[in-house]
């Protein structure tokens, strides 16, 4: 399978909002652990255990952009958490993702071909959040990655952006109690969640090579929340 948009993560709320909006603008292709969202253009690819099948070796070979978005949420206090549950989190947010950038840089410069990188981050990677503290400190890992790729790799015509949502509409945010999701939205600067799409239609901008100039930096979408 060939795609020019390789996304990492397309199930969910977000995940498939990402899926939407950039196979308008591209050929996407995208990645699941859930057996039953395989499609022609989605490919079984398990976080917890990062080894590339030949079609996703062949799918990344050609992708000019991949996209970064799988996670495990990680929650709870880190002192409640057993040493299991840290190293699995940490595994599946981080060692995962740079394993797969590694891999998708090492095929592009083989090729001689440039690539461009864009990392799902969070506003929990800046900002502090009860019950976030390990998913936030990967999340500003994976930043810190970028930012250091940005430089390494510049020359060699690689770009690496981020976009980093605060609360967004999805089945996760709509679980919370009526209270702390009134909480949350009343933090915001324009009284609202922000949407999925709106996420989607940032990174897909990204995708197009309009914002190669701002490689190694990451931009928050939270509806003003963190201001």
């Amino acid at each position: 399978m060939s795609a020019e948009v390789l996304i990492f993560g397309s199930s969910g709320t977000l995940g498939g909002a990402l899926m939407e909006v950039l196979s308008n603008r591209h050929e996407t292709a995208g990645t699941t652990r859930n057996g039953a969202e395989i499609t022609d253009r989605v490919m079984y690819f398990d976080f917890s255990n990062p080894e590339f099948p030949f079609d996703l070796s062949e799918a990344i070979k050609s992708a000019s952009t991949i996209v970064i978005n799988a996670a495990v949420p990680g929650d709870g206090l880190l002192v409640g958490m057993t040493a299991e549950k840290i190293r699995e989190t940490i595994s599946i947010n981080f060692l995962a993702p740079t394993i797969i950038i590694q891999e998708y840089l090492r095929k592009r410069l083989a090729q001689s071909l440039s690539a461009r990188v864009i990392v799902v981050s969070s506003i929990a990677a800046s900002t502090g959040f009860t019950g976030l503290s390990l998913y936030g400190a990967c999340k500003s890992a994976l930043e810190a990655l970028i930012r250091s790729l940005a430089r390494e790799m510049g020359a060699k015509k690689c770009v690496f952006l981020g976009v980093a949502p605060g609360f967004f509409e999805s089945k996760m945010s709509g679980s919370l109690p009526p209270a702390i999701l009134d909480s949350i939205t009343r933090r915001t600067a324009n009284k609202k969640l922000v949407h999925a799409g709106e996420i989607a239609q940032i990174v897909a901008e990204m995708s197009s090579g309009k914002l190669d100039s701002m490689s190694g930096r990451v931009l928050t979408v939270d509806n003003g929340s963190t201001l």
